[in-house]
């Protein structure tokens, strides 16, 4: 199987779908102390943590402007209230895990992080 790099992943997405998702990992400051964004699969970019993996949030970056998010979280009521609320209109939830399409670098990143400290438990 082929170790994907953030260079695969530029050219099968976009170069600026990757700063995006880039910005937004960087942006989640001291919840994601310690991690790194682990590029090796072709499905998604994952993160981990002392050469292990740990979800509890990942990226797959698209074509334009585009980013899935996915964070590791039981669906509530509350949860799809806070995205709705905050703009997203893109998002579900399946396999016990939010995903949430983010364009360009408008986004609510107190949401992100409120969901993702949630997600790391």
């Amino acid at each position: 199987m082929k170790i994907f790099t953030k260079k695969d992943w530029e050219k099968k997405a976009s170069e600026e779908s990757v700063i995006i998702m880039e910005d937004i990992f960087g942006k989640l400051g001291s919840i994601k102390d310690g991690y790194s964004l682990r590029y090796q699969t072709r499905s998604y970019v994952g993160i981990e943590i002392n050469s292990k993996v740990d979800n509890f949030i990942s990226f797959k970056p698209l074509k334009k402007d585009y980013v899935w998010i996915g964070i590791r979280l039981g669906k509530t009521p509350q949860r799809d209230s806070s995205i709705e609320v905050s703009g997203i209109k893109n998002f579900n939830h399946k396999n016990k895990r939010y995903n949430l399409k983010i364009k360009g670098f408008d986004f609510d990143i107190e949401l992100l992080k409120n969901l993702a400290k949630e997600a790391k438990g």
